[in-house]
């Protein structure tokens, strides 16, 4: 989660720094260092800064090498794009030294540096008949740092990679250049590092010599761009491990050293990248002075481990230019306490039994970063690790859920009035028939009458629309052409629905849009003569089988007239699956989309899920992970966004999301924006819920945190069960929800409720003029929650990593 900025002067970043006695301690920046070996403190303090190289992992060429526990697949699927990144300095260059491997004998993917000098990307299928080597004309030299950029546009051809050396192009060539393979993929389960094994199952071309760090991401990218990249496919920097282990930044995807045990005589003190390089992230500065005050904590130097001592962290030290505070303890408990503001807070690395605490932010200053949510993936765990007292009341994320695609898919279908496939049944129906482990559903920019179709099998899907919105609906005028016969007055019946399971009894107006861009909720009436009286109705005649309606502006029935089937819309039970949709829209059914098995992730991005006829918008029932960014659940019978438990906790996060005017059935019992049951854990963030019977209402033993959320105007009947802008708990089991910032005013019978057994706390939450029922701390805390509350009770709360 990323909140406000960083403080900058001209065109540098600067950092301030105080206490709340003392406004303002140090100032440093840039251009304060003019010999790279000290950094002036431009306060007038004299509190200055000292350089100190980073370490660095130092191979042998003999026997050490380290591999992850899980392959870096990405990387054998050749028709991905990519920039890579590494710091590397060579002791010798007499043989193939590898740096990054997933090769398996002759066959797969690599990097290294030939025994000419030349670094090299080889993606190999079979033996010379299906390869593709290129390589630098250039040769590099032993014995210096350099910084390789290389990146690969997915062609397949040698012109595909472009080599950079210290963020200068080099010339590309070739040795071969026949490679056709869509995989390069082997039975090999690990990447390597500094290594790379044979057919025969041993190993050769080691890494002689450093290696400062490897990052790599999605997309092709010069390296002044990538710079500004999220390193969301590799991200090491090799200054950061203990014992065997070097850890990753990105993920529990963490290294293992073999060939000898790792100890400080692996790690060198020798990473001396020249001034202009300070922004690499490795070089620190310390404060000669007092060198308790923090701005970067690394994992350990000389491959021990951070420690505590009560609770402070014992090694500190200083960056440089764009600071950041890392947090990264991956054995112990670590507490850290900042005393200062106009930094970054990145918690990309955060251990799961860690707690974060930070306390006497200057309210001075009120810039800060914060970062939230794993680049690629994220766990949850018991303990909330995230306690701050932050200087604003806005908060943000710049996390991307697209992220969350299947990465690699077998099969790739697309779907649209001139492609092979017009209907999600005809590629069901393949599917079935010719099952396989992955698939991209690609949708053209139409809409597509779908009725209840159900994937119930082990495939990951994902399903795209690459511009505008795909709609699938049920609407029976999109497919039905009914008699209507004129009443007078701009009312209609038709006696064309004969069938009573089906009938659908929730009617649209597609003339007139709401602010949200959806459709009209017509009004139910209760008679033929209500009916006839009512604009903007109808009514269900059982008895007859026959439909009424009365136009909103007494016209005749057209196409905007929307009549959707309560059957499900778009049902996934595929256990253990990842399903990932963008720029989808669905609308109709029971749930619009209905997530109901075990082990099953779901991911949308630019999705809207409307008009549940009997139902939710999102119905998500499962043990997994539930995102959703940029989405839309509107004018659902229902629930905008519902989340239950599948036999263990459930985890959901909503971001930047619209929850409005669902529970609008009042023939059933009041419903929500959003709502979270069981033992299930949320995080929502700048996210909308307004005009719903009820906004957000969590039960049972649930746990949410909504971040800089807006929840108003309740609609509900007038009483502490049906409306309300925020409810925690039923009454019976201890629901707890933490609000921080935000606004939650307008609610019909309250603004904020509290239940028997239940907790509400906030942060940087005003509560003057809020209509309260029950119990809200009224603290604004300056941490918050405080030890000793409800975050002291471990084994029970959600991370945000």
């Amino acid at each position: 989660m990323r909140i406000g900025n960083t403080l900058r002067q001209g065109n540098s970043r600067r950092l301030v720094l105080g206490k709340p006695s003392q406004r303002q301690l140090e100032f440093w920046s840039e251009e304060s260092s003019t010999d790279g070996l000290t950094l002036y403190d431009r306060s007038g303090n004299n509190n200055h800064g000292s350089w100190v190289k980073s370490t660095c992992l130092k191979l042998n060429g003999t026997n050490n090498k380290l591999q992850n526990t899980t392959k870096l697949s990405y990387f054998d699927d050749t028709r991905n794009t990519w920039t890579i990144q590494f710091a590397v300095k060579l002791n010798n260059i007499t043989t193939n030294q590898y740096i990054f491997s997933n090769r398996n004998g002759n066959i797969g993917f690599g990097i290294f540096c030939g025994s000419s000098g030349r670094w090299s990307v080889i993606m190999r299928n079979t033996l010379t008949t299906d390869d593709l080597i290129a390589y630098t004309q250039e040769q590099f030299t032993a014995n210096q740092w350099s910084i390789i950029t290389i990146s690969y546009d997915g062609t397949k051809v040698a012109s595909g990679l472009k080599f950079y050396f210290d963020d200068v192009l080099m010339t590309t060539s070739s040795s071969s250049n026949t490679l056709t393979a869509d995989s390069v993929a082997t039975s090999w389960t690990k990447s390597t590092f500094g290594a790379m094994q044979t057919n025969t199952a041993t190993w050769l071309n080691f890494l002689n010599g450093n290696i400062g760090y490897i990052r790599a991401c999605e997309g092709v990218h010069t390296p002044a761009e990538f710079a500004t990249q999220p390193k969301n496919l590799i991200d090491i920097e090799f200054n950061s491990g203990h014992g065997s282990n070097v850890f990753s930044r990105i993920d529990e995807n963490h290294l293992t050293l073999s060939g000898t045990v790792m100890t400080s005589t692996n790690w060198a003190d020798t990473y001396n990248l020249s001034h202009s390089n300070l922004l690499n992230g490795f070089d620190k500065w310390v404060l000669t002075s007092d060198n308790s005050q923090i701005l970067r904590v690394n994992y350990g130097q000389n491959g021990v481990p951070i420690r505590t001592t009560g609770s402070t962290i014992t090694d500190y030290t200083w960056v440089s230019t764009h600071p950041r505070f890392t947090v990264g303890s991956n054995t112990a408990e670590a507490r850290l306490y900042l005393p200062t503001a106009g930094v970054e807070i990145d918690f990309s690395n955060y251990a799961n039994t860690s707690q974060l605490f930070a306390r006497n932010l200057v309210t001075n200053y009120d810039r800060i970063l914060f970062y939230s949510l794993r680049p690629i993936s994220w766990g949850w765990a018991d303990g909330i690790d995230v306690t701050y007292n932050i200087l604003t009341n806005t908060y943000s994320t710049t996390y991307n859920v697209a992220l969350k695609k299947n990465a690699v898919v077998d099969r790739t279908y697309q779907l649209g009035s001139t492609r092979a496939y017009t209907t999600l049944q005809q590629i069901h129906t393949h599917l079935v028939a010719n099952p396989t482990n992955a698939i991209e559903i690609q949708v053209d920019d139409e809409q597509f009458y779908q009725p209840y179709i159900n994937f119930n099998m082990a495939t990951n899907i994902n399903m795209i629309c690459a511009s505008g919105r795909a709609v699938f609906t049920n609407d029976k005028l999109s497919y039905l052409t009914p008699t209507w016969t004129s009443l007078g007055g701009g009312t209609y019946s038709t006696t064309s629905f004969t069938d009573p399971v089906i009938v659908p009894t929730r009617l649209f107006d597609a003339s007139v849009l709401d602010s949200n861009g959806n459709h009209l909720l017509m009004l139910k009436q209760t008679s033929i003569v209500d009916c006839q009286n009512t604009l903007n109705s109808y009514y269900w005649d059982l008895a007859t089988l026959t439909l009424y309606v009365h136009t909103r502006n007494n016209r005749a029935i057209d196409t905007d007239i929307k009549i959707y089937e309560y059957q499900f819309q778009l049902n996934f039970r595929g256990n253990g699956t990842n399903i990932y949709m963008e720029n989808i829209e669905t609308r109709g059914g029971n749930n619009s989309v209905y997530i109901l098995s075990q082990n099953t992730n779901f991911a949308a991005k630019g999705c809207w899920f409307n008009y549940a006829s009997l139902g939710n918008g999102l119905g998500y029932s499962s043990d997994g992970e539930c995102f959703s960014q940029d989405c839309q659940a509107n004018w659902n019978s229902f629930d905008g966004f519902n989340y239950h438990d599948y036999a263990v906790r459930s985890c959901a996060v909503e971001i930047d999301c619209i929850g409005s005017n669902n529970g609008w059935d009042n023939d059933l019992e009041s419903h929500n924006g959003t709502t979270i049951h069981e033992d299930g854990r949320a995080i929502c963030i700048g996210c909308t819920y307004e005009n719903n019977l009820r906004n957000i209402h969590n039960v049972n033993t649930s746990i949410a945190i909504y971040f800089s959320c807006m929840a108003n105007t309740s609609r509900g009947a007038l009483n502490e069960f049906d409306s309300f802008n925020v409810c925690a708990g039923d009454g019976i089991d201890e629901t707890t929800i933490y609000l921080f910032g935000g606004n939650f005013k307008g609610g019909a019978f309250a603004d904020i409720l509290v239940r028997e057994n239940s907790y509400i706390y906030r942060k940087n939450l005003d509560l003057n003029g809020y209509n309260i029922y029950g119990n809200v701390d009224d603290t604004d805390y300056d941490i918050y929650p405080p030890e000793g509350y409800q975050l002291a009770k471990t084994q029970k709360y959600c991370k945000i990593i």
